[in-house]
């Protein structure tokens, strides 16, 4: 098993964050890693995104919720053919600051035997999905006027 985490911190409350991330149908207006997303957004539900792939290929990833906490976490785990050998994990955290502000962590942990292999191969790639995340939903939740404290 391994971790590989990447975060932002935006000038909004977690609300106004949380507004935009759960907005799966807007994907494609704003977000550049997951650049279509489809399917039920609640726990036990089905989640399928458009992400790179290898050579930047875009591909689909099928997801099921596990966890989804208004203002504080949205959690999926990886539905591919292979699961019992390595699925993906990834969590996204708002954690609210004391300034009104939030920082938005985006973790993924990899499971199974084969979590080693996908680590060698992918985890630049990764990572930089990781981060291209935050930093799309940072820019999409200020230029929509996000102000820390607005309800």
């Amino acid at each position: 098993m391994w971790t590989h985490e990447a975060s932002v911190a935006i000038n909004a409350s977690p609300h106004d964050v949380w507004r935009v991330l759960i907005d799966i149908d807007r994907y494609p207006e704003w977000n550049r890693y997951a650049t279509e997303a489809v399917g039920e957004l609640r726990v036990g539900g089905e989640v399928k995104i458009n992400v790179p792939r290898q050579a930047e290929k875009r591909g689909p990833v099928n997801n099921r919720v596990t966890e989804l906490v208004a203002d504080d976490r949205l959690c999926w785990r990886s539905l591919s053919w292979y699961k019992f050998l390595v699925y993906g994990v990834r969590c996204r955290h708002l954690e609210g600051q004391s300034d009104g502000t939030t920082v938005f962590r985006e973790v993924e942990t990899m499971h199974g035997l084969l979590a080693g292999v996908i680590q060698r191969a992918m985890a630049p790639q990764l990572l930089r999905g990781l981060q291209t995340e935050c930093d799309s939903l940072k820019e999409e939740v200020e230029r929509l006027g996000g102000v820390a404290g607005t309800p």
